[in-house]
């Protein structure tokens, strides 16, 4: 039996019996249980032996005393068993395949009788054990023939015994066989440390299909380059000079500044007030620089909790504290490796924190928590801050050798109320991008409005500008935007007094008068329908009770 020469070199226990009576055993059975293995022509004569065999194998006291060793599976169908044997330290993941005999059934089948594969397995010296029915049929061999021939007998140029011998796989190569191509691999079967013999089985029937297969992995590849080129373009068009809105001469200033920033690799330091679109800076120095294949990688430090500032910054292995994710997490640095990192409000960064910081970035490794092991990034950090570096410094809050080291170049993005002639175009550009937003058709502001815009102070930048525009859009229902259309800190604001308005209001009042706005604003649209108003503004009906009692709202 063709099938029974392989049967005996797998290191996998196997056991047939029909009733209480064996039809077929293997010799890793033989040599699971300890007993001399039984030639076949000998097996009619050992009736008795092989009858305590199997008995042995079907007593649950085995099973027992040897589940740390094996696994025993056993498959009953009418009144045929299959018993397998499987060693549990080399063959685990064979535990979920056996789950029923259907399913085992078709794994053999699959491996020894389906049409599609090329199946050739020898002993360690080259003897051809079986043949799979489609290569004999394939080589003009009668079922059965090839049997016990040497492989290079049935296959001229075969390497098969030469795998057996050496023990070395051979995947992916080309073999002629009767004047066809074929892409085969030769793998060693091994048991107990030593080389018993090797199956050889076809990968591929001819060269075509490979190369149809390498045209369809091809035609992915480029696919996926097209996509990445796709979403580098659109990124560096999100986030390019173009971006920056305005003509005036500060900012032509500045991007001329951003142009030669991008040019030499170097860490920049971003300076400017709350709103000025100091990331957007970030990002325009990044796409325009070598490194803009790359997506640029951007942290927050004021966001994040300060237990969390290490394992953010520089990752952790496995288990290294409690609660810790159980496949370890990448640091930020390590993701920007051949990128950019943006650390936006790094003056919020931990003193402590600080002096790590300053050694990554002096020496280009960084160490996770729980590793003794330095990893390697390539990267160039960029950073802002809103705060006042110079007074940080002065009283010992932010490390003067860490600012040196992020300061190589700097650039100071201006107010919006340095640039007020760009008023007009920040205006229009913010009308047309809300109108297509919220669906409504405005076109300008009024002239008044456009007064009161110049001689505002502007605190929040071009960030209040694009909020105070976002609201009036999505609240008028005209073709023009008049001052009534804008909060009433707006429009009640005094004409600009320089640099000290800044400090009239609180961050706390500046978002209490804007949501008192919004909600008056909600409830006028209404005709004062608190549902319809809450639904209008996002908000739940109980969440608009709430500001309203907070915000102390007369109705």
């Amino acid at each position: 039996m063709n099938l029974e020469g392989l049967l005996n070199v797998i290191p996998l226990g196997l056991v047939i019996a029909l009733k209480k009576d064996i039809l077929f055993f293997n010799k890793a059975s033989c040599d699971i249980f300890g007993i001399d293995f039984i030639p076949p022509e000998d097996r009619p004569f050992a009736k008795e032996q092989l009858q305590q065999y199997l008995d042995q194998i079907l007593s649950q006291d085995f099973i027992h005393r040897h589940s740390t060793l094996y696994k025993i599976l056993r498959f009953v169908r009418g009144t045929h068993t299959l018993c397998l044997l499987i060693e549990v330290t080399s063959l685990q993941y064979l535990d979920q395949f056996f789950l029923s005999v259907d399913f085992a059934e078709e794994i053999l089948k699959y491996f020894f009788l389906n049409p599609y594969e090329g199946l050739n397995v020898v002993d360690k010296n080259g003897i051809v054990r079986y043949l799979s029915p489609p290569h004999e049929k394939f080589l003009g061999i009668e079922h059965g023939k090839g049997i016990g021939l040497h492989v290079t007998e049935v296959l001229k140029n075969s390497r098969l015994h030469i795998v057996a011998k050496t023990g070395k796989a051979e995947i992916g190569k080309s073999m002629e066989m009767r004047g066809v191509e074929r892409i085969v691999a030769r793998i060693p079967i091994r048991k107990g440390g030593q080389t018993v013999g090797a199956i050889g089985k076809v990968m591929f029937r001819d060269l075509y299909q490979l190369k149809d297969i390498t045209r369809k992995a091809e035609s992915l590849k480029k696919q996926v380059d097209y996509y990445k080129r796709e979403l580098t373009d659109l990124r560096q068009t999100t986030f390019s000079l173009d971006r920056l809105i305005g003509r005036s001469l500060a900012l032509k200033r500045m991007k001329e500044e951003i142009r030669k920033a991008a040019q030499v690799d170097l860490p920049v330091f971003i300076f400017g007030e709350t709103g000025t679109g100091k990331e957007l800076v970030a990002h325009a120095i990044h796409n325009l620089s070598h490194r803009a294949k790359d997506p640029m990688i951007t942290l927050n430090i004021a966001a994040i909790p300060p237990e969390l500032f290490e394992s953010e910054l520089f990752g952790y292995e496995p288990g290294s504290f409690t609660n810790a994710d159980k496949k370890g997490k990448i640091g930020k640095f390590e993701l920007a490796n051949r990128s950019s990192i943006f650390l936006d409000e790094i003056a919020d960064l931990p003193f402590d924190i600080q002096s790590k910081l300053l050694r990554v970035l002096q020496e280009g490794y960084l160490e996770k928590i729980g590793s003794k092991k330095l990893v390697r990034s390539d990267f160039r950090v960029i950073s802002a801050t809103n705060k006042d570096i110079d007074s940080l410094l002065e009283n010992n809050c932010f490390r003067l050798d860490l600012f040196y080291r992020i300061n190589a170049l700097s650039i100071s993005v201006p107010p919006l109320r340095e640039r007020k002639e760009d008023l007009p175009i920040l205006t229009q550009h913010f009308i047309k991008e809300f109108s297509r937003k919220y669906h409504v058709q405005i076109k300008v502001v009024s002239e008044e409005v456009m007064e009161k815009f110049k001689s505002y102070h502007w605190p929040g930048n071009v960030r209040e500008l694009q909020n105070e525009i976002g609201r009036a859009c999505s609240f008028s229902s005209g073709d023009r935007l008049g001052l009534e259309d804008f909060s009433s800190r707006l429009r009640h604001a005094r004409t600009d007094r320089g640099p000290k308005i800044k400090n009239r209001f609180s961050r706390k009042t500046l978002l209490d008068t804007t949501e008192r706005d919004l909600i008056l604003e909600a409830l006028k649209k209404t005709a004062g329908n608190k549902a319809q108003a809450a639904k209008l503004l996002g908000l739940s009906r109980t969440m608009l009770y709430k500001k309203i009692k907070a915000l102390k709202i007369n109705l």
